[in-house]
């Protein structure tokens, strides 16, 4: 929505070998190809877990791609240097970071307007589901498609297939309400 159907978005990640990080990658270049066939997502660069690399790996995009209108960090220590680079560019408001960080890793980036917003799991609620999920095993307690969680408002989903509890929409931080967070 913010950079058009056809645009050109960079993907800055951790590690290489992180299965989580590169199963959310996947996800994005599915949905691109279903939904947004014009948009061309580069193929994704690797950080290696460092704000570092992950500022000189964008600096390179922006360089190279001087049509680059995003950005997406996808590991909360590449999102730092993702910002960085766009601060250090120049070029705020016309490359628009985003990413998986915490607002108190990204609170100046949003404010400054490097970063649109960013999304992050809710970690009480995660740990919540957690703990919820392993008393479920210990007790031998099957889960079932839709699950009533105490303290959730809605059902929390299971995919039987792939074995995983679905916690819901993640929480999105944005220049307005980051600073309702401290984590």
């Amino acid at each position: 929505k913010r950079v058009g159907p056809d645009a050109k978005i960079g993907i800055v990640s951790g590690e290489a070998t992180a299965s989580n990080l590169n199963a959310w990658i996947g996800f994005m270049q599915k949905t691109a190809e279903e939904k947004y066939p014009d948009l061309t997502l580069l193929s994704p660069q690797y950080a290696g877990g460092t704000a570092e690399r992950a500022a000189q790996i964008s600096g390179d995009l922006m360089t190279a791609n001087p049509d680059l209108k995003a950005i997406i960090a996808v590991a909360s220590s590449t999102c730092p240097g993702v910002a960085q680079a766009i601060e250090t560019a120049g070029k705020v408001g016309q490359v628009i970071g985003t990413g998986y960080c915490s607002p108190n890793t990204a609170r100046s980036y949003l404010k400054s307007g490097a970063f649109g917003f960013t999304v992050l799991w809710d970690p009480a609620k995660l740990g919540y589901l957690t703990v919820w999920a392993g008393k479920q095993l210990i007790d031998g307690t099957p889960f079932q498609a839709e699950n009533e969680v105490p303290t959730f408002n809605e059902p929390v989903a299971y995919d039987a297939e792939t074995g995983i509890l679905l916690l819901g929409p993640p929480a999105v931080f944005t220049a307005d309400n980051v600073d309702n967070y401290d984590f």
